[in-house]
């Protein structure tokens, strides 16, 4: 069986139980306020969203990548590499928002072997370190959104001891593996004020198979989410991204040149 084949026989026997792709914890925190976006309600910012799916071995898993250059994808680093390995093959079905879309998708489906991964994540798979990116040989039909240190305007400098909440909402956008394969989900929210370093919590609600969704202020892509914590309960009480600063947005831009 050769890889291109492989990668076919993966999109088609994807089912109503999505694959995640690492054990990170990342939930609903309280009311699920997550909402499909579908054909009828999409803008364009969701074609430049899209499925992720990897190839370690004979496993199968998804993610979310989102288009930021004309052959580039960005993800969680933790979707693309396992106990340290590359994936045999990622694909990319860029807007697929239904199940019925997978044989078809309207924007094609790319596939690469090219992967990356911030420097560091392989010793230290924390959420610090926790950017990846998909490289592919051909141009991307869909628009690339923008990237941004959007700190400033976040509030977030000094957020360490004030309870006050950033100005502006956040949206997350992926494909939750509680949902429907290749069904497309959305929420929005908040910054939370408990971060250390430059790890920086939120509260929009994700589940798995949401990882490497990009966190947006409209069509700027200011982070990427990764993972998240429970509480004694089991209640999900917060859920984690990395939030871009000057050297990740060094990193990307060097990855695409």
């Amino acid at each position: 069986m050769n890889k291109i084949f492989t990668m076919a026989a993966a999109l088609s026997s994807l089912t109503t139980s999505a694959f995640a792709a690492n054990n990170s914890v990342q939930g609903v925190i309280g009311t699920d306020q997550r909402y499909q976006i579908t054909s009828e309600n999409a803008k364009d910012v969701h074609e430049s969203i899209g499925l992720l799916v990897i190839i370690f071995g004979k496993e199968e898993s998804t993610c979310t990548g989102t288009v930021v250059g004309p052959r580039h994808v960005i993800t969680a680093a933790h979707c693309l590499r396992e106990n340290g390995a590359k994936p045999d093959m990622v694909a990319f079905l860029p807007g697929v928002k239904a199940e019925a879309e997978l044989e078809e998708p309207k924007n094609g489906t790319y596939i690469s072997k090219i992967t990356k991964v911030m420097p560091g994540y392989v010793d230290n798979e924390s959420t610090e370190y926790d950017v990846g990116m998909v490289i592919f040989d051909k141009i991307l039909p869909v628009k690339p959104l923008k990237i941004k240190t959007d700190f400033k305007s976040l509030n977030l400098i000094g957020a360490r001891s004030s309870y006050l909440r950033p100005y502006y909402k956040v949206t997350v956008t992926g494909y939750p593996g509680d949902k429907a394969i290749a069904t497309m989900w959305e929420s929005s929210g908040y910054i939370s004020n408990e971060f250390e370093g430059d790890l920086t919590g939120h509260d929009l609600d994700t589940m798995p198979g949401m990882s490497g969704s990009s966190l947006r202020i409209g069509e700027t892509v200011i982070g990427i989410h990764s993972s998240g914590a429970k509480d004694k309960s089991g209640a999900y009480v917060r859920n984690d991204a990395r939030f871009f600063d000057h050297s990740v947005i060094k990193m990307l831009k060097y990855w695409m040149n």
